[in-house]
């Protein structure tokens, strides 16, 4: 039963969780190439049939519309935040999904994606000139630092306020790192150890920013793979800082978590951990800081540890494991 949130996101995850429950698909979210938008359509059915069959070939615009594209990803992200800013749990749920659609090329084109993906990474997508610009930037920049970054890092929504209020210790920057009581682990504590608040939504709110935060990676490293390793070396080195990609590490646990126990709490997840493992993997090919802190006995340890698990339990994370494990080590085989 759908209690808040998107009814389209709803009924994606209904359809994802039935056709792996009946051994259909192994549950990775893969959309076709004609679930996108409905302005698509026109151009899609005036293509040859050999370019319909790969999403990612329809998804340029026509050239009349390009100059339009970056005024529509503004209005989109600017709608998202208003939502954000919002003090009920159903706006801010929602406007999060509509973000992992918009950095999504098959829900929102290849463009558009693009633009949102930036503005989530950080980087500035608005020309000084234009009108309005200075405001509109300070706006993304409230998205990327205050919605993706310190809820990824510290696992806190900026409506719960500062981490001294929350009892967070910092020490290693992530979730993991909240006080507990002596010999007590953070798994035992339960519910009770995070940030304050409603904690399901709490932990609802965070998984969607890692699916943002895995899309936007995804997507420029596909389309401008120079331009992100610029952004990760020199726009926003907080990004393979050692406290955001400890608080990834941190995430790779939920490989071995129970159900049980990551229900109603800010705990990661198998699927959280596949999302993880994916950002680790693209931070480490695109930057030198990030894979000098990967290639350590203590992350490659947890990584083969998630590799394992996957292949008996979760299909997807056993993949993206894989792909990873490839993707870091592969001038150390080469040697």
């Amino acid at each position: 039963m759908r209690t808040k949130g998107s009814c389209i996101s709803f009924h994606h995850a209904c359809r994802a969780v039935l056709n792996a429950a009946l051994s259909h698909s192994t549950g990775a979210d893969n959309r076709k190439s004609f679930q996108t938008a409905a302005s698509e359509f026109p151009r899609m059915l005036s293509l040859p049939p050999h370019k319909r069959k790969n999403g990612m070939n329809l998804l340029a615009p026509r050239a009349s519309k390009r100059a339009k594209t970056t005024t529509t990803a503004v209005e989109s992200l600017e709608r998202v935040i208003r939502l954000l800013r919002k003090d009920r749990l159903g706006p801010q749920q929602l406007a999060m999904e509509s973000l992992v659609s918009l950095t999504d090329p098959e829900s929102s084109g290849k463009d558009t994606a693009m633009h949102c993906s930036l503005a989530v990474l950080g980087a500035p997508i608005l020309s000084s000139g234009e009108e309005g610009a200075s405001g509109e930037q300070v706006m993304l920049n409230e998205l990327h630092q205050d919605w993706i970054v310190k809820v990824l890092q510290d696992g806190i929504l900026p409506s719960e306020g500062s981490e001294d209020d929350s009892g967070a210790c910092r020490q290693g920057g992530g979730l993991l790192a909240k006080c507990t009581p002596e010999g007590e682990t953070a798994e035992a504590m339960g519910s009770a150890w995070a940030a304050g608040g409603d904690e399901q939504h709490g932990g609802i709110m965070r998984a969607l920013c890692l699916r943002v935060f895995t899309n936007a990676l995804a997507m420029v490293a596909q389309g401008q793979p120079n331009l992100l390793r610029s952004i990760l070396e020199v726009q926003c080195q907080h990004l393979v800082s050692q406290d955001f990609v400890s608080a990834l590490v941190e995430d790779l646990a939920g490989a071995i978590r129970p159900p049980a126990v990551v229900q109603e709490t800010r705990l990661a997840s198998a699927h959280e951990a596949a999302l993880a493992i994916r950002c680790l993997g693209l931070l480490g090919e695109y930057s030198e800081t990030a894979k000098k802190q990967i290639l350590q006995d203590s992350v490659l340890d947890a990584l083969e540890k998630a590799r394992a698990v996957g292949r008996s339990t979760h299909d997807v994370l056993a993949e993206e494991a894989d792909r990873a494990y490839a993707r870091l080590t592969e001038d150390v085989r080469s040697c």
